[in-house]
């Protein structure tokens, strides 16, 4: 089963392995401009797309929703 993830913003739903990808690089080049972010479909730099994971990541853990119970019905 692959892994992946849903970005809202832009109703895309991408692997694990890209999103991390995609982290990676905008990590490396944070003056860039990417065509959208994790949390906004309009034009986004590097340096915003790192802020956006950050707060994400933070949001998950301060929800303290298992794993296990996430999306089941």
């Amino acid at each position: 089963m692959l892994r992946a993830i849903h970005l809202p913003a832009t109703g895309r739903t991408m692997l694990l392995a890209d999103y991390n990808e995609l982290i990676t690089l905008a990590k490396a080049f944070p003056g860039a401009t990417f065509r959208n972010g994790l949390t906004t479909w309009g034009p986004t730099t590097g340096n915003e797309i790192v802020q956006q994971f950050r707060q994400d990541m933070t949001d998950r853990i301060n929800q303290a929703i298992p794993y296990s119970g996430r999306g089941r019905q």
